[in-house]
């Protein structure tokens, strides 16, 4: 998907601009939207996480969450790999985020054993059959999981269509939330966090459907 690949390439500069930013400040650069409410939470994790080597996993991302975390916790003990399955190289290489980050772009390196977070922000709905990869053990979990701003069916799962601003289409996945309770129970999680977001923010769904759906940030632990 090239749309995807350019999407996140050309965010490199705007994260460049906002961790030149942060250098000049004593607090973190003030973002828009919701984006302030899910990287904060993404901040309190990583926080509490009781270790000194902090591996964590962004699964289908970009580097834009990372760019303005520098003034929030202190980033002497965390290290992220970005999974972006539309990258060529690894585009973060020659940039200094305060902290190591890489893109890998080939999900048969990343092994849950050597991270202690991932972090699903807004990227399960578009992957076929994801809740059978994880039935499968083909998408590895390690002990703390963390779903930010996806939509879940409180019914049955739903299939939508999206567009985006280039006219190109998605299939969006709206997967049931009590089977992914149930997949994680059996697996050993407890849910220790959720919350929901305003629907408005997105632009796929019809409001006649917002009252079976919610959009969710919901955390698990093993």
């Amino acid at each position: 998907m090239n749309t995807w690949k350019n999407y996140n390439t050309n965010l490199i500069k705007n994260a460049i601009e906002l961790i030149n930013a942060n250098k000049k400040l004593t607090f973190n650069l003030e973002e828009q939207s919701f984006y302030p409410h899910i990287r904060d939470l993404v901040a309190l994790t990583i926080a509490n996480i009781d270790c000194n080597d902090i591996k964590i996993l962004d699964y289908g991302s970009n580097i834009m969450p990372w760019a303005n975390i520098q003034n929030k916790i202190n980033l002497k003990k965390i290290s992220v790999t970005v999974y972006d399955p539309f990258a060529d190289q690894d585009y973060s290489k020659n940039i200094d985020f305060g902290f190591p980050l890489k893109i890998e772009n080939n999900k048969s390196k990343l092994n849950s054993n050597d991270f202690d977070l991932i972090i699903f922000c807004s990227s399960t709905h578009y992957i076929r059959n994801f809740y059978e990869k994880l039935i499968n053990d083909e998408i590895k979990l390690p002990r703390r999981v963390f779903f930010l701003n996806t939509p879940f069916s409180m019914n049955d799962e739903l299939c939508v269509k999206q567009i985006d601003s280039s006219k190109q289409e998605y299939t969006v996945f709206i997967r049931s939330y009590s089977v992914l309770i149930s997949i994680m129970k059996k697996k050993g999680y407890d849910l220790i966090f959720k919350s929901s977001l305003n629907w408005e923010t997105q632009n796929y769904l019809n409001k006649s459907t917002f009252s079976m759906v919610k959009l969710l940030n919901l955390f698990f632990r093993l």
